[in-house]
Order: C-alpha cells, then sequence, then structure tokens
C-alpha cells in the first residue's frame, strides 16, 4: 500500500520555491485563501498542502532544472 507524507505551507513562496517544491517530489494536493476584510491580518495569505509517496524524491526524475539559487 501506498504511504504518504506531507507538507503545509503558508505565505511566501515564489514561482523558484515552487518549481523546487516539484522537483523534490511533492505535489500539490489542495490550496486555500484567505482575502477576507474580517481578517487580524487581511491581504493575500494562503495555505498549501502538498504530499509526496514515503521515501522522499528517490523514485521522481525532475523534468525541470531548478537552479541553486534565485536570480
Amino acid at each position: 500500500m501506498q504511504t504518504w507524507e506531507y507538507k503545509v505551507v503558508g505565505d511566501g513562496l515564489s514561482q523558484y520555491e515552487l518549481n523546487k517544491l516539484g522537483a523534490e517530489g511533492w505535489e500539490l494536493v489542495a490550496f486555500t485563501s484567505n482575502n477576507s476584510p474580517d481578517s487580524p491580518e487581511p491581504g493575500d495569505r494562503y495555505v498549501a498542502w502538498f504530499k509526496r509517496p514515503i521515501g522522499g524524491n528517490e523514485s521522481v526524475t525532475p523534468i525541470l532544472h531548478v537552479p541553486e539559487t534565485e536570480s
């Protein structure tokens, strides 16, 4: 039976960071946004949930090269 590990990430993910997560085998499975004016901190706030098979990225072959530093 396939087992999974999960990662929950809040605000601040850039395109670079999302690509890096994908290259590490993480798959986005859910996303929610809270743009409510009643929020204690209104604005573009979100939470993203990712999953990947237990064992990390051993079975993942990245199709995208992610540079070590952001330019």
